[in-house]
Parts: C-alpha cells; sequence; structure tokens
C-alpha cells in the first residue's frame, strides 16, 4: 500500500487511481494526519434503467411503424 499525501493527490489522482488497481488499496493522508484509504470497487449504485441490449431484425422503419400503430395512427404516413 502506498501512502500518498494530500497535496500529490490533487494533483494526480489518476496515479492513486492506478496504483489501487494494482496494488488494491491506497492511502491517502490528509493535512491534520487523518488517513483515508482508496481502494476498488464495484459500482454501489445500479440504475433500473441499466439493461442489456438485444439484437434484433427490426429496421429503425419497422420501429417507426410499430410505434404508429400502437399510438392509434397518429402521424402515420
Amino acid at each position: 500500500m502506498t501512502v500518498f499525501a494530500l497535496s500529490d493527490v490533487k494533483l494526480h489522482i489518476d496515479e492513486v487511481f492506478a496504483c489501487a488497481d494494482i496494488e488494491g488499496l491506497e492511502a491517502v493522508c490528509n493535512d491534520d494526519g487523518t488517513f483515508y484509504t482508496v481502494s476498488r470497487s464495484s459500482p454501489l449504485v445500479v440504475s433500473s434503467l441499466d439493461v442489456p441490449g438485444v439484437n434484433v431484425s427490426a429496421s429503425t422503419a419497422d420501429i417507426i411503424d410499430a410505434l404508429h400503430e400502437t399510438r392509434g395512427g397518429m402521424g402515420n404516413k
């Protein structure tokens, strides 16, 4: 584990993250002597909108036609 001074973190946060990726855990020493740890983690919040895509053979025109059909033909040709 590498200990980074707060001033170094402000200038080189990418280096802190890179070290955390390699070593797993890094420490940051605040100006008042308080230590904080930085480690890699999976996302804490998962959006309900974050869903995997699907492959379909529908064209853009097919999708637009389906939308027009479900909306009662509004804007149909």
